[in-house]
C-alpha cells in the first residue's frame, strides 16, 4: 500500500467523494500498513539505518508526511478564499469521519496539513 491508492482516489475528483468513503479508504490504507509493522520496528525506527531496521514503520511515517503535504497543497493552491474555506470544511468533515473510525493516524496527518 502506498500513496498510489490515494492518488487514484484523488485523480477522480476527490472533492466529489463523500467524506465517509474518503475516510474509509484512508483507514484501509492505514490498517494495511499498521499490520505490517512488527514489534522490533518500534524500537528501531529512530536509528541511523531505520529504512533497513524498521521499513514498515518508516513507510508509515512517509505516508503520514505525504498525506499532510497533500492536504496543505489542496488548500493553498486555491486562489479564492471561499474555495479554501469550502475545502477546509471538507477536511474537517473527513476528520470527523476518521475519528468515528478511530483512525487517529490519518486524522492527525490531515490536521498537520491544515496547520
Amino acid at each position: 500500500v502506498n500513496m498510489k491508492e490515494v492518488d487514484e482516489l484523488i485523480a477522480g475528483g476527490w472533492v466529489n467523494v463523500e467524506e465517509d468513503i474518503f475516510a474509509q479508504q484512508l483507514t484501509r490504507i492505514d490498517a494495511k500498513q499498521f499490520k505490517k509493522i512488527n514489534s522490533k520496528e518500534l524500537f528501531n525506527w529512530n536509528r541511523k539505518n531505520k529504512e533497513v531496521l524498521a521499513p514498515n514503520f518508516t513507510r508509515m511515517i512517509k505516508h503520514f508526511n505525504a498525506l499532510s503535504s497533500w492536504v496543505r497543497t489542496q488548500i493553498v493552491i486555491l486562489p479564492e478564499k471561499e474555495e479554501r474555506t469550502k475545502i477546509l470544511k471538507k477536511f474537517i468533515r473527513i476528520m470527523e469521519e476518521l475519528k468515528k473510525l478511530n483512525n487517529f493516524n490519518s486524522l492527525m496527518a490531515i490536521l498537520a496539513g491544515i496547520n
